[in-house]
């Protein structure tokens, strides 16, 4: 609970402190694919979610990205339904190149809220919800052909770092990790 309300007071700051401008906001639906570390090869299932930030002509810009993953760690038949959600909210380094549309790579990186959830068929016999502090880093670029539209494409490293509660049964997350490839459409406004 505390980390979802200091990340949603952390993007509220930057939202605030933002300079207002014209076309410096951006909204980005994502499709991707997961690899690596726990990633399961043999059911991979596409991450699909959305991107809110802000850039405009300066280097340092900020956004929060909302991921979803059914089925990440293996098929629902052979252990009930499963999924990770990530919420992150990242710095961005780039330095636009071009006029109106210009093309921007950039680094990235911050953090936020890995949950992972493994089980829920229908005994509920198996059900374990994890919301681990995470955190990413990356690199990307935004390129747009017209001044409001554009392409964008990431490569982000995922992991969890939060400490374990100790019980009974429990699954260590910790040492999550996993990386994500996705790429989206890009709207400035």
């Amino acid at each position: 609970m505390k980390i979802r309300k200091a990340l949603l007071l952390s993007t509220l700051a930057l939202v605030l402190a933002a300079p207002s401008a014209r076309a410096d906001w951006f909204v980005s639906p994502l499709v991707g694919l997961n690899f690596g570390g726990d990633t399961n090869e043999d059911s991979r299932k596409a991450p699909f979610g959305v991107s809110l930030g802000y850039m405009g002509g300066q280097v340092i810009g900020f956004e929060t990205t909302f991921m979803y993953t059914p089925s990440f760690f293996n098929d629902e038949d052979l252990i009930g339904t499963n999924n990770v959600m990530s919420w992150m909210g990242n710095v961005i380094l780039g330095v636009p190149v071009g006029g109106e549309t210009q093309v921007r790579p950039y680094l990235s990186g911050g953090i936020g809220v890995l949950r992972s959830r493994i089980g829920g068929d229908a005994t509920d016999l198996f059900d374990i919800t994890r919301n681990d502090f995470g955190v990413n880093i990356g690199a990307g670029a935004m390129g747009f052909f017209t001044p409001n539209v554009g392409l964008r494409g990431d490569v982000l490293y995922f992991r969890s770092v939060g400490d374990d509660d100790p019980g009974d049964f429990d699954i260590d997350l910790r040492d999550f990790d996993f990386w994500q490839v996705t790429a989206g459409v890009a709207f400035k406004f």
